[in-house]
């Protein structure tokens, strides 16, 4: 004689809680879908390109007109330019690689401002 296996019963509180889940599933993945639509909306005209080894991407959400692009698009070549000047450590040309050449201990050595700033930053993150 075999005997079939009931099915095991929900807990009555687990079926009184059942519909508040369900509805909250369903609240959960519209919010998601909404959010997903305006994220694409907003999701900006991209600026990619490549430097000091690796690849960028900026986005810049608001329209832009052509022209505001073009020196939207100038501005960050320029930017990410005067960085890989500054601090390329490839460049023997670049400020640090310059800084890093001394070879006598004590010897004063000027820095720009954004050096400084980076130098500083990096003693202080240096003690923590």
């Amino acid at each position: 004689m075999t005997s079939a296996k009931q099915p095991r019963k929900l807990p009555r509180q687990v079926l009184r809680l059942l519909p508040f889940f369900l509805v909250l599933f369903v609240v959960l993945s519209a919010w998601r879908l909404i959010a997903s639509k305006q994220a694409e909306h907003k999701s900006g005209q991209p600026f990619s390109g490549q430097t000091m080894g690796t690849t960028f991407t900026v986005k810049v959400v608001d329209p832009l007109s052509a022209q505001q692009a073009a020196r939207v698009d100038e501005a960050i070549v320029h930017a990410l330019s005067a960085v890989d000047g500054a601090m390329s450590t490839y460049n023997k040309d670049s400020e640090l690689s310059q800084f890093n050449a001394q070879t006598v201990v004590g010897t004063p050595f000027a820095i720009s401002p954004a050096m400084r700033q980076v130098v500083s930053i990096a003693l202080e993150v240096g003690k923590r």
